[in-house]
């Protein structure tokens, strides 16, 4: 009786030793759950960064290919947007900043640059930009790229992406005349021109890299009318074979185009220019007269083609 009684004692003692324990563990369980107001709230922050504007060129010359001027320049038009990210433009854009390069595909080292923006640049409303760059008459034909840049009152600079247009070739020479020999002999062999012709090129082709230089001689006519001298009596040289020009020159033909070999024009002034010398062989028996190609078979034509 008394082991029994002692058994029960102990067992619930045992019990209720567990159940303070599982109370006292319940309190502090789970030991990471947050203590709650009973309506949580929280602030949200961001800071917005400053961000370059957005260039976009719109057209180049009204989107044709640009016709240069002969010997001259030639004004190109680039229509461009400007946008600020963090702003209605063109409250953050420096306008003085603007920037408008063409380049060549071809050479890069052919450039043309935005002068002026003050002067050069006029806005038809608050982001859109007209602005005018100079061309010359010798820029490389073909594919070029126009590219801008402005930057914002932060200094955070803008680029376009490449935009690419067209330059046509131009094929334009201006020469010194007339073609001059004085007073010569019957039978004169080898005579000099007084004054060689200078050739200016005005274009943007090179001779002998894109063309050559051709001559259509006419015969010569006297006046009175009678006597002729024809244009094969002359050779025509450049400045390289100007010393051989009666021995190695080239002989002119009557009514044809004849390229005159040796003969060379770059396009970049000041070196764009090329003296052609020619060398007479007077006819023998010839009357004594005045003789010119306009009174003979027409004026001559030098072209480059």
């Amino acid at each position: 009786m008394f082991n029994k009684k002692r058994v029960l004692y102990t067992a619930g003692f045992l019990l209720l030793s567990l159940l303070l324990t599982i109370s006292a563990v319940s309190a502090f369980w789970p030991f990471d759950k947050p203590k709650l107001s009973p309506n949580p709230s929280t602030d949200v922050q961001l800071t917005v960064g400053n961000s370059a504007p957005i260039v976009t060129i719109n057209s180049v010359n009204g989107g044709v290919p640009v016709t240069l001027n002969p010997g001259g320049t030639q004004p190109v038009t680039v229509t461009l947007n400007v946008q600020d990210p963090n702003g209605p433009a063109p409250t953050n854009i420096v306008e003085s900043t603007l920037t408008i390069t063409l380049t060549s595909q071809d050479n890069p080292s052919e450039t043309r640059n935005l002068a002026l923006v003050s002067t050069d640049c006029s806005t038809f409303d608050s982001v859109n930009y007209n602005c005018v760059i100079d061309m010359e008459y010798y820029d490389k034909s073909g594919i070029w790229d126009a590219v801008a840049s402005i930057a914002d009152t932060s200094a955070a600079v803008g680029t376009s992406e490449l935009f690419p247009f067209n330059v046509n070739q131009l094929l334009d020479i201006a020469i010194t005349t007339p073609i001059s020999f004085g007073t010569v002999a019957a039978g004169e062999q080898d005579r000099i021109i007084i004054t060689p012709t200078t050739i200016t090129n005005q274009g943007n082709v090179e001779i002998p890299a894109d063309y050559s230089l051709k001559i259509t001689g006419q015969f010569l006519g006297s006046t009175p009318p009678g006597n002729t001298i024809p244009s094969s009596s002359l050779n025509a040289a450049g400045n390289a074979g100007a010393a051989t020009v009666c021995t190695a020159g080239t002989t002119l033909i009557d009514a044809t185009p004849v390229i005159i070999t040796g003969a060379a024009l770059t396009k970049n002034p000041p070196t764009n220019t090329e003296d052609i010398t020619y060398c007479l062989d007077v006819p023998s028996p010839l009357a004594e007269a005045s003789y010119s190609a306009l009174g003979g078979g027409g004026l001559w034509t030098i072209e480059i083609a």
